[in-house]
């Protein structure tokens, strides 16, 4: 049995960027996969599976991949005062976009330059590069001082990560 369609995100932020079986998992499956790719796991994807394959299967539509150029992340800064103090922002640069990085990776991994440019121009056709909608951090930051949304949510952390644990009727959790 074939299912329809499967996307994968990045599946360890600190580790490998994808799992090489539960790609090959989800090739053999799934009729579409889509891949939502950082540059690492885009490198990756490309170093598993050679750029020959990859550019076959998207242009077969068995594979499409988009291509984040800048990602959420929670940054913390002190200005202006002795205490840390975190918030939502966007980190991303000019060097990781892909019309920069795909040029000079695929050089070092065909060890060729106007290769590694030619197959960044058929890539490019096929990559999909995306940023991150610039309203995420106002919206993360409205559901991070949502007292009710926040309670729910560290309950089911701490059911799934602690499950020993007794999490208290109300589950209260609030940022200061």
């Amino acid at each position: 049995m074939m299912f329809e369609r499967i996307c994968i995100n990045r599946q360890d932020p600190f580790g490998v960027p994808i799992d090489v079986g539960f790609l090959a998992e989800a090739l053999v499956f799934y009729q579409r996969v889509h891949l939502v790719a950082d540059p690492e796991m885009f490198k990756s994807v490309i170093r598993i599976c050679g750029h020959e394959v990859v550019t076959e299967m998207m242009g077969m539509g068995i594979l499409t991949i988009d291509y984040v150029e800048n990602m959420p992340v929670v940054l913390e800064h002190s200005r202006f005062t002795p205490y840390k103090v975190y918030d939502f922002g966007f980190v991303g640069s000019e060097k990781l976009k892909f019309q920069r990085l795909a040029p000079e990776f695929l050089r070092e991994l065909t060890g060729k330059s106007g290769k590694g440019r030619r197959v960044a121009a058929r890539l490019s056709k096929l990559v999909h590069p995306v940023e991150c909608d610039p309203q995420l951090p106002t919206e993360a930051r409205t559901d991070a001082f949502n007292e009710g949304y926040m309670g729910d949510l560290a309950g089911a952390l701490l059911r799934y990560f602690a499950p020993a644990y007794q999490v208290p009727e109300p589950c209260i959790f609030r940022l200061g």
